[in-house]
């Protein structure tokens, strides 16, 4: 069956923009979205429109996108609205898609997957030895280019924050399946055998109930929405944070600052990350005996009211 015109056109702002059908249906029919979502929305409609310089790209690359996960978290939106920018800047032509393998891209971003799609993509991209980047992952294979934060060293100094405040005792809740999840693992776990605190006990699963955390009297979260929750939590459990009870978060979401109270978390600057992601691989692109580029963006703790018990 043919695609109406107005099909078509939806289907090419999804596959430019990275965007689910949803989320621009949501747009086009001016209902609110995340303010990154629509401005890769906006991009994208500029391409089509022909305001982006497609038709005298110099290069074209592909940004890889699992779709199931890419809204999940707004940075991935930030990071490529980022890199369609900077595209646009260098007369370089940006698809999308979910598989690389199936366009023959002359280079490749691989940005908000998991495991193992992400890792099966690599090894593909290795033996066909198409240059790409991988965005937010540490990985230590030295063939793999990477831009990324050094989530170790962030959730490393996170529990230094909340040594600092009088912690004692973290809790560490999460699934721990995913490069990035892992390494915020390993970064809290680094800093309580530092001193003689880690405590297996207080390390739950994501099957385990949030409420478990409570057992502790801090709580490192992995990501700003646990952290949110978590502070429902100590609220309806009567726990005053931070006199009571320390929590923190990790992404620094705009929802962080107006929470009650206002959520300590870190800030990685997901813009940055695209940005140098595509500087990257237009430089592997253009010399082939370029070893892999790895390359770490800083991150800041933005220290707030939930973790804050000395001024």
């Amino acid at each position: 069956m043919a695609l109406s015109r107005k099909e078509e056109e939806v289907q090419r702002i999804v596959a430019l923009s990275g965007m689910s059908r949803s989320t621009v249906f949501r747009y086009l029919a001016g209902k609110q979205i995340r303010p990154s979502s629509a401005k890769a929305i906006r991009e994208a409609e500029a391409v089509l429109r022909g305001d982006a310089p497609e038709s005298d790209a110099q290069a074209e690359v592909t940004v890889s996108i699992d779709t199931k996960v890419f809204e999940i978290f707004e940075g991935h939106p930030e990071a490529l609205s980022a890199i369609i920018d900077e595209a646009s800047k260098r007369r370089v032509r940006v698809s999308v898609d979910k598989d690389c393998a199936e366009v023959k891209a002359a280079g490749v971003i691989l940005l908000g997957k998991h495991d193992p799609e992400e890792s099966e993509e690599i090894e593909w991209l290795k033996k066909e030895a198409v240059p790409f980047v991988v965005v937010n992952r540490r990985i230590e294979d030295k063939a793999v280019s990477y831009v990324a934060s050094d989530m170790v060293s962030c959730a490393y100094d996170m529990c230094q924050h909340l040594f600092s405040q009088g912690a004692r005792r973290i809790a560490f809740w999460g699934e721990r399946r995913t490069r990035v999840s892992m390494d915020k693992f390993l970064g809290y776990k680094k800093a309580l055998e530092e001193r003689g605190l880690y405590d297996e006990a207080l390390v739950f699963s994501d099957e385990d109930p949030l409420e478990n955390v409570l057992s502790a009297d801090a709580f490192m979260a992995m990501d700003d929405e646990t952290a949110t929750k978590a502070l429902r939590l100590c609220y309806e459990r009567g726990l005053r944070v931070p006199e009571d009870f320390l929590v923190s978060g990790m992404n620094d979401l705009d929802v962080s600052k107006n929470t009650i109270p206002s959520l300590t978390s870190a800030r990685i600057d997901f813009q940055k990350l695209g940005r140098l992601s595509l500087e990257v691989l237009l430089r592997l692109m253009e010399d082939r005996d370029l070893e892999a580029v790895k390359t770490l963006v800083s991150y800041r703790l933005v220290v707030r009211d939930s973790t804050l018990r000395s001024r």
